[in-house]
């Protein structure tokens, strides 16, 4: 069942009271949709929703996607000019080297089976 807008928003509030509790960090964003990959994120903040609403605010938030993030551990932040703005793959590759994407370790997975 889908959410009223008033819903949502009300939503939206509740999750960004509970995250502020929790420390802030980088975390990453990816944006995927029925066409594959749409970019990535990597923006600070206190939880997923946070760095989430923070690149909408942004105007990074491709239609027709839906999103996940992990947050990113300190001796893996990227350098700045990788902050707050979409990201291809090639970027993403740049900021780290020993990326793989989810088909790749779902493909690693099967093999391992």
């Amino acid at each position: 069942m889908a959410l009223t807008q008033e819903q949502f928003d009300k939503r939206l509030k509740e999750l960004l009271a509970e995250e502020i509790t929790q420390p802030e960090g980088y975390w990453y964003i990816s944006f995927a949709g029925q066409q594959g990959f749409a970019g990535g994120f990597i923006g600070k903040g206190h939880g997923f929703v946070s760095v989430r609403n923070y690149a909408s605010k942004l105007g990074i938030n491709p239609r027709d996607v839906q999103s996940m993030g992990m947050p990113i551990p300190p001796d893996k932040v990227p350098p700045l000019k990788y902050h707050d703005r979409l990201l291809n793959k090639d970027e993403l590759r740049e900021c780290w080297a020993d990326m793989k994407t989810l088909g790749e370790i779902e493909g690693e997975d099967a093999d391992n089976l």
